[in-house]
């Protein structure tokens, strides 16, 4: 027994473009995108907030008793018990009987009080040869929307509790790890962005200046180094006109390889997140 076809046509087949196009509302213009974007922006704030002290800064949560030796330090919840009555000294933690509550960094002094005190055979403290450099790892990728930025979070949260001390550097314009760690983002220009755009723009000024010799046309780029350097006079004065912000958007794509060369170029571990991935299934 054979499935019936189905024969009817999608119902973007016979439309008369003039009668489609009467029915649409009137053109957004920049006034509506800018309403929309403020809209966004206000309620980005509002769910921000939500997660802010009443201060209104982003602190991080206490843990537990169970969370701390469960998760963050090798001892039983009857032995840390036993050893905060023996020693006042120590963090005490917030609550009630055995219901306490203690900031990171009370951990931390926990942690490093074991260690010196705790079970020979335990690793209290995460290893860290003395000595060493730090360990550089880059999260990058030039797909969007990949995790990248949820990547580098979690690993940054996750070694910081394991007792380690962790530097972040947001390196997208978005600034959304800013963000997230409780950083207060207005626009790209208070990220990395003008500092990788001024010293790319310097660059390919010197590179025309080098094709520009050769008879070769110049790489496209605004103005304004030129303009500011016959204002200002010489090098400091491209500097300056770029340090105002008035670099032409066009310069900004090339950019995007800059920023990922610049944070692989001195890692020493590369995460390259790539997103969710779909099966697809076939006859």
């Amino acid at each position: 027994m054979t499935r019936k076809t189905d024969l009817s046509l999608p119902p973007y087949f016979n439309l008369d473009p003039a009668s489609a196009a009467a029915k649409l509302g009137r053109p957004v213009d920049t006034t509506r995108f800018a309403k929309a974007a403020a809209f966004c922006a206000r309620g980005r704030d509002d769910l921000a907030r939500k997660g802010y002290a009443p201060d209104g800064k982003k602190r991080l949560r206490k843990f537990s008793t169970w969370e701390i030796c469960r998760y963050l330090i090798p001892v039983a919840s009857s032995h840390l018990r036993r050893v905060l009555r023996n020693n006042p000294e120590l963090p005490q933690g917030e609550g009630e009987g055995g219901a306490k509550w203690f900031t990171l960094e009370e951990v931390l002094a926990l942690r490093n009080f074991f260690a010196e005190e705790g079970a020979a055979k335990k690793e209290y403290r995460p290893y860290r040869p003395k000595g060493l450099p730090a360990k550089v790892v880059a999260v990058a990728n030039f797909k969007g929307g990949v995790g990248k930025t949820s990547t580098a979070a979690h690993l940054a949260m996750s070694a910081a509790l394991d007792g380690y001390r962790v530097l972040v550097i947001d390196l997208d314009s978005q600034g959304s790890m800013t963000s997230i760690m409780g950083g207060r983002v207005a626009d790209e220009w208070q990220t990395v962005f003008p500092l990788l755009a001024k010293d790319y723009a310097l660059h390919v000024r010197e590179e025309n200046e080098v094709r520009e010799a050769k008879g070769e046309g110049p790489l496209p780029l605004d103005e304004t180094p030129d303009r500011g350097a016959e204002d200002h006079g010489g090098r400091r004065g491209a500097e300056d006109a770029l340090a105002e912000h008035r670099l032409d958007r066009r310069a900004a794509e090339p950019l995007l390889g800059r920023v990922s060369g610049s944070g692989l170029a001195h890692d020493a571990a590369a995460l390259a997140p790539v997103g969710r991935t779909h099966r697809v299934s076939g006859a």
